[in-house]
Formats: structure tokens, sequence, C-alpha cells
């Protein structure tokens, strides 16, 4: 039987699933990656294809968390 925790991170965890479906089927998430990626290959980063996702994925999802605060705090 889930305990109410394990039920708070499963419903913690959807949710941050749900963000980042929706960021990595945005345009300017796609358009972020591909000049990360470019910029990381002309300067020959190692595993520039996973490092470029892995940092505009991140820089995006924290765009988002950030908007999200700034309009909670307006709403007060």
């Amino acid at each position: 039987m889930k305990t109410n925790a394990d039920i708070s991170m499963d419903h913690r965890i959807l949710t941050i699933c749900q963000h980042v479906a929706v960021i990595c089927h945005s345009k300017e998430f796609k358009q972020l990656n591909k000049e990360v990626r470019k910029l990381y290959k002309k300067n020959g980063v190692d595993d520039f294809k996973v490092l470029a996702f892995q940092d505009a994925l991140f820089t995006m999802y924290m765009e988002k968390k950030q908007r999200e605060k700034t309009s909670q705090i307006q709403s007060f």
C-alpha cells in the first residue's frame, strides 16, 4: 500500500515528466538544442549531442519554473 509520501512523490514525478514532454516538443526547445549542439560540436565537447540536449532542457525547465514563480508572486 502506498503512503501519502509515495503518492506525493509519484505526482511530483508525473508533473516533471509532463513539463519535460511539453518542453521537448516545443519549437523553442528544438531551436535552442540545435544552437547549443552546434556550439558544443564546434568547441570539441565530448558527447556534444547529449550535453546540448541536457543543457537546453535544463535551461528551458528552469525558465518555466521561474515564470511560474513570478506569476504566483504577481497574483498576490
